[in-house]
């Protein structure tokens, strides 16, 4: 069934089936992810995403410290700017990376990982907020800024952490060393 916008321009609330389904703040899912706690999950959920892209769809190769880092990230991160992000980013990559050292028995840097995700975060923070702050018209608009800027941001972040992490993979299999 088609949803109906009531006539009033400030209304934004809809009808289906007769069933009030979006308030005049935006809907339920919209008022959620606007949250600190839907920033979380929106970060969760982005990084899932990526790596089941990324590994073909097999759940039993997700890394779920990073999926736990991405949630923390999104939650710590919640109503900062691009400096507090980058920030959060920093302590949330250092502590994500010493996690997969100790349960991976990996060596990676702590300290470039923190910068990495520092960075990565701090540019995925501004891209998402550019697209979010571009004006939005049309009904069922009051809140999707917000949660674009989530996925937007969230998903700039996972792409540049996968490229970095790719160019120090190539690195690697090259015998190209930063010691």
């Amino acid at each position: 069934m088609e949803a109906q916008a009531l006539t009033h321009p400030y209304d934004m609330s809809a009808r289906v089936c007769g069933v009030r389904v979006l308030s005049k703040t935006g809907s339920l899912a919209e008022i959620i992810l606007a949250s600190r706690g839907g920033s979380a999950a929106t970060g969760g959920t982005t990084n899932l995403v990526s790596q089941l892209v990324q590994n073909g769809g097999h759940f039993g190769q997700v890394n779920y410290i990073d999926v736990g880092a991405a949630v923390t990230g999104g939650y710590l991160g919640y109503g900062g700017g691009a400096v507090w992000n980058g920030l959060v980013g920093t302590g949330v990559g250092m502590a994500q990376t010493e996690a997969n050292n100790l349960y991976y028995g990996k060596n990676d840097s702590i300290l470039l990982g923190g910068i990495a995700n520092g960075a990565a975060t701090a540019i995925g923070f501004k891209l998402g907020d550019a697209i979010g702050s571009r004006p939005v018209t049309g009904p069922f608009t009051s809140l999707k800024p917000i949660v674009w800027v989530g996925v937007i941001g969230n998903g700039a972040s996972e792409f540049i952490n996968w490229s970095i992490s790719n160019m120090s993979n190539d690195d690697q299999e090259s015998g190209v060393s930063d010691k």
